[in-house]
């Protein structure tokens, strides 16, 4: 059993635990029924609430590169304008079209990219609104009132 059947398997039996949640099963098998694992990518914490994506994109240029968000959906495509007159002996490096997706929180926000040296790097916060902040919710007490039956 390969990792996503387990995460998808594991996903099914949130119901009895979690109210609302079953949208992402759906979403799960959107994110991965194309999914490869080019190109390479690591996601960091890079605080208590930031985060980094790190793709690792070796000859691609700025301009080759699109980053989308749709909703809550980060989307980063490469498009390939490889010139085919280059002829290789050995090609080694690849290059080749893709389209990789990231669901993201609704509380997270995209602060920026930059790409050098062959990396795109992506920075996101977790931005949590005040009313979606942990509180106190006091317990009130019924005041029971007993009323008497009198025969008039």
């Amino acid at each position: 059993m390969n990792n996503l059947s387990v995460f998808s398997s594991a996903l099914k039996t949130f119901d009895k635990f979690y109210i609302g949640v079953d949208h992402l099963v759906k979403i799960q098998e959107d994110l991965t029924k194309n999914a490869t694992s080019y190109p390479f990518y690591n996601i960091k914490k890079t605080g208590d609430s930031k985060y980094q994506i790190d793709l690792a994109l070796a000859g691609w240029s700025k301009s080759e590169l699109e980053l989308e968000l749709d909703k809550d959906k980060l989307i980063i495509k490469g498009n390939v304008t490889e010139d085919d007159s280059d002829e290789y002996f050995f090609k080694g490096i690849s290059k080749r079209a893709f389209t990789r997706s990231f669901m993201l929180n609704d509380t997270v926000v995209v602060n920026g990219s930059e790409f050098t040296n062959g990396l795109l790097s992506i920075f996101l916060e977790r931005l949590v609104p005040e009313d979606k902040k942990p509180r106190k919710i006091e317990i009130g007490e019924k005041t029971s009132q007993r009323q008497l039956l009198t025969e008039d």
